[in-house]
C-alpha cells in the first residue's frame, strides 16, 4: 500500500517574535494530499490573556490592539485545527503523519507547538513528522543552481515580485498560499 503524502502548509501572523511570551494571532494552513488541495482554512485568534503584546509587531501586520478582542478565542480556534486535523490523520499510525511546510518553517512550529502547549494537548507528535519542508532554505538551492538569480534579500515579498505571484504580504492566508505556490514554481524548475 503506498504511503500518501500529506503535507500541512501553514503560516502565523504573531504578537512578537518569541514563542514563548507572544502568541499566535492569525493561523492560516492548507491540506494537501498528494498534490491536491483537500481544505484551506484562515483563524483571527484573540490569545490568551497572559500573553504580551508588542506593539511593533502589530503595525506589521495592520492590527490594532483592540481588533484582537473582535477575534476568535484561541480555544475555539485550537479545537477547530484539531478537528481539521483529525479528519486527515490516524494519529495512532506512525506513518500517517503531515510534513509542516511553509517559509521559514522552524518560527512558525515553535508558535504552533506552543499553540498546543497553552491548550493543554500534549501530542504535537501525533499529527505531525519530523520532515519539514522550508521554502525558504528551497530558495538557498535554487539560488546555488542557479535556478534563480542571486537576490538582494530572501523575502517572500521579493521573491513573489520576481515570479509575479500574488501576495499580500503579513496576512497569513495571502502568505502561505503564495509560499505553496512558488514552492511548485521552483520544483518545476528543478525538474
Amino acid at each position: 500500500m503506498k504511503i500518501k503524502k500529506k503535507v500541512f502548509w501553514f503560516d502565523v501572523e504573531t504578537t512578537g517574535l518569541d514563542h514563548l511570551k507572544n502568541g499566535i494571532i492569525q493561523l492560516s494552513y492548507i491540506i494537501e494530499i498528494d498534490g491536491k488541495i483537500e481544505k484551506k482554512r484562515n483563524f483571527f485568534v484573540r490569545p490568551p490573556k497572559f500573553t504580551i503584546i508588542d506593539n511593533q509587531a502589530l503595525s506589521v501586520t495592520n492590527t490594532k490592539p483592540e481588533d484582537l478582542q473582535n477575534y476568535m478565542p484561541f480555544e475555539i480556534v485550537f479545537n477547530n485545527l484539531i478537528s481539521d486535523l483529525d479528519l486527515y490523520v490516524d494519529k495512532f499510525e506512525t506513518t500517517d503523519k503531515f510534513y509542516m511546510a511553509g517559509y521559514n518553517v522552524t518560527f512558525d512550529e515553535r508558535f504552533l507547538r506552543r499553540f498546543f502547549k497553552i491548550n493543554n494537548h500534549k501530542y504535537f507528535g501525533s499529527y505531525f513528522n519530523n520532515k519539514k519542508i522550508d521554502v525558504f532554505g528551497f530558495v538557498d538551492v535554487c539560488i546555488y543552481c542557479d535556478i534563480i538569480p542571486n537576490i538582494k534579500s530572501r523575502k517572500l515579498s521579493e521573491l513573489c515580485d520576481l515570479f509575479s505571484i500574488p501576495l499580500n504580504a503579513h496576512d497569513s492566508s495571502s502568505d502561505i498560499q503564495a509560499t505553496r505556490d512558488l514552492f511548485y514554481l521552483l520544483k518545476n524548475y528543478i525538474r
